[in-house]
């Protein structure tokens, strides 16, 4: 073969052989090579030829380097993965799959190469390699961390026991990287779907002045909430949320009700407070300005949640309890549940107790012997000063007499309030142009109420003086608020009974001697939960955003780099404001989609990973330019079994046939040196060094020596 062909060859050999594909070699080759193996060499001394080595490293390494930069930097995608629209993201992560895994086999023949590179320098350059690491890097088998061939290589003696450590260590990290790299680029290489943060801001709410309806917005509780326990019965799945709508967003309130199939401890209602909804609203305004302006990605998002943490909420629980009375001489007391001081693991702890104050037990007997009355009537009562300690738990009283129409016969419901200041995050969602505004609910609301997550909850003393606000007599009607809103959520029954045969309403098909107490307490309970918790999330209603936007609030909404939360203000005050009366909170966005950041445990953990590939790859090749040779003998079992079978026999491995047991024989350094045949050709054989029988000069291998 000529000398241009010859080099030719040479290249295209060690080119194909470092990437595995030494098949293609032999195909492209097939009429110039010989049909017999012939001499080579084990370690050649040109530098130039070194780079034909980096491929199978620069190639996976480009790739980690930009998935580690794309994380790191952050990006987001928007709504949906890049590429055809549609419902596609599922072909589109499969084909992201397919490709991490591509990348893996990548970084695992790059680790192989170079652990390889390492294990046979050792073997013809350095002291030897132990028994048990011979075959370690040629396999990546993750038992081998754990056995006794790891063991056995510690154990070796060695005249420099720092190229001992250095040897195993790097093997370890090897065959460790090689079995972890591959799960941390499928994680690296997917985009993540989830909320991200990008912005938000500061906020001044400032109160005006204190005045204020509470009872505003009673019609829609009747419309969104009430008016759909016509359709239910004791069987029914209750209602869980429902919306107060306003000109700037809907408000989600979060209901629990002591009635219906899933009960709960009690009647609850959770409420959002309409002077913070508001002014986040406006907010939203500005960014999504900011995000059409500044940064067009935003523009293909899922969804835009805008936050306020420690966000004040009312969490207001009502228990009653039906009394029957029939002469004024059996009416000396009212029973009434009564909240405990404390929560217990059990939740809220309630217990009937008496109230028996003569004034308001008066008024209730008068209102409970009137014939003439046909409505039921409400009356808020103080409990600060009842006789009762439990009683001077509740922030509130409230009695409830049913007329002699109802269907249950005269009754007199005693309710006791627990009314409390919860924090909590209050978000705001915008989606299809619909904005809604909801709070986080407390941990285990569903089971505990409440008492909720903990007992920290600020306790709300409602004057019946306020509480009287929430139930007016209405314009032109005959009713007040509370009988109007019975009547929306169908309770009108209870008090316009009639024995009609046939009749079907749900009220009187319940043949049970506490069936007033069980039924019908509960939907009183959950009309005067949501009445008051309206009430509560109007406090201030007419507190507003105080200042003008600066000139570049454009610029302070939006993260200072892909990601993150920002809280510098867009609201200027004007100088000598009086902000006695303002409140500061701060507003943080987050955007729903894909995107690259680098965010979670997984993500976190497998960007380090794949930077110890990095690190470990980058100081092999730093190696390699730094010895000027290479090799590539040896990187198959197969030809490590040939070396093997060619090898001298050694008592060091005697009884060694039929398996090894022991640690000790793996602790034998090997070292791989030259023998002269009967012919005189050069051959290679393994070397086992036992009790520090170490191979002569003359048997060291020789760099561009060719061997047989």
């Amino acid at each position: 073969m000529a000398k241009g062909k010859r080099v030719l060859s040479d290249i295209f050999e060690t080119l194909f052989r470092v990437l595995k594909f030494q098949l293609f070699y032999n195909l492209f080759f097939f009429r110039h090579r010989s049909r017999v193996e012939i001499p080579k060499r084990v370690m050649r001394n040109f530098r130039w030829k070194i780079l034909l080595l980096l491929p199978v490293h620069l190639i996976p390494l480009g790739v980690t380097l930009a998935m580690i930069l794309l994380n790191t930097v952050g990006i987001y995608i928007g709504a949906e993965l890049a590429g055809p629209s549609g419902d596609y993201d599922a072909v589109k992560l499969g084909a992201i799959q397919f490709a991490a895994k591509i990348h893996e086999l990548f970084m695992q023949g790059s680790l192989s190469v170079a652990v390889i590179d390492i294990v046979r320098r050792e073997l013809v350059s350095g002291e030897g390699v132990p028994f048990g690491a011979l075959c370690a890097a040629l396999g990546h088998d993750l038992t081998w961390l754990y056995s006794k061939e790891l063991w056995g290589s510690v154990k070796a003696k060695y005249q420099r026991p720092i190229r001992k450590v250095r040897l195993i260590l790097l093997i370890v990290v090897g065959i460790a990287l090689s079995n972890t790299v591959g799960p941390s680029t499928a994680i690296l290489m997917r985009p993540q779907s989830g909320t991200w943060p990008v912005g938000g801001t500061c906020k001044t709410v400032g109160i005006a002045h204190r005045s204020g309806c509470p009872s505003d917005g009673w019609g829609v509780i009747g419309d969104n909430y009430l008016s759909f326990w016509s359709s239910t019965n004791v069987t029914s799945s209750m209602i869980d949320k429902w919306y107060l709508g306003s000109h700037a967003a809907l408000r989600l309130a979060g209901p629990g009700q002591r009635s219906g199939f899933y009960r709960q401890k009690g009647s609850v209602t959770r409420l959002p407070m309409a002077n913070l909804a508001e002014p986040l609203g406006n907010v939203a305004t500005h960014w999504l300005r900011a995000a059409s302006t500044r940064n067009s990605r935003f523009q293909y998002r899922e969804d835009v949640v805008f936050g306020i943490k420690n966000a004040t909420q009312p969490i207001v629980e009502v228990l009653c309890h039906a009394n029957g009375y029939e002469t004024k001489d059996d009416y000396d007391r009212i029973l009434v549940p009564g909240p405990g001081s404390r929560c217990s693991g059990n939740g809220h702890t309630w217990s009937l107790r008496s109230y028996r104050e003569s004034d308001v037990m008066e008024q209730i007997w008068k209102r409970h012997s009137d014939d003439n009355i046909t409505s039921p009537t409400l009356q808020f009562v103080d409990f600060s000063e009842a006789g009762n300690q439990r009683l001077r738990n509740a922030s509130l009283g409230v009695f409830i007499t049913l007329p002699a129409s109802s269907a249950t016969g005269k009754k007199v419901l005693g309710c006791s309030v627990d009314a409390r200041w919860s924090n909590s995050t209050m978000t705001s969602s915008i989606k299809t142009n619909i904005r809604t505004v909801s709070n986080d609910e407390p941990p285990d609301f569903n089971d505990y109420g409440i008492c909720a997550g903990h007992d920290g909850l600020k306790k709300i003393h409602i004057s019946p003086g306020w509480a009287n606000y929430l139930n007016p007599t209405l314009r032109n009607m005959s009713s007040d608020v509370f009988q109007h809103l019975a009547i929306a959520a169908s309770l009108d029954p209870i008090w316009n009974y009639e024995e009609v045969p046939g009749n079907q309403s749900e009220w009187y098909k319940v043949n049970n001697e506490e069936w007033d107490t069980v039924i019908i307490a509960p939907y009183f309970e959950a009309l005067l939960a949501s009445l008051i918790a309206n009430g509560l999330s109007l406090n201030y209603a007419t507190a507003t955003l105080q200042g003008y936007t600066k000139d570049d609030s454009v610029s302070r909404l939006l993260p200072r780099h892909s990601f993150g939360h920002r809280y510098d203000t867009i609201y200027q005050l004007p100088p000598g404001t009086n902000t006695s009366t303002m409140s500061e909170y701060k507003v943080h966005v987050d955007i729903e989609g894909y995107a690259y950041i680098l965010s979670g445990t997984a993500v976190i953990l497998s960007t380090i990973i794949l930077s110890l590939y990095v690190v470990f790859v980058l100081g092999y090749i730093a190696l390699l330019w730094t010895f000027r040779q290479y090799s590539t003998s040896w990187d198959s079992m197969s030809e490590l079994t040939a070396l093997a079978v060619q090898s001298p026999e050694t008592s060091v491995l005697k009884n060694t046939t039929a398996g090894i047991y022991t640690s000790s024989i793996y602790s034998n350094k090997v070292q791989v040196v030259k023998r002269r045949c009967q012919n005189g050709d050069l051959k290679l054989a393994l070397h086992f060094s036992d009790g520090g029988d170490s191979p002569k000069e003359s048997e060291k291998v020789v760099t561009g020596e060719y061997y047989h």
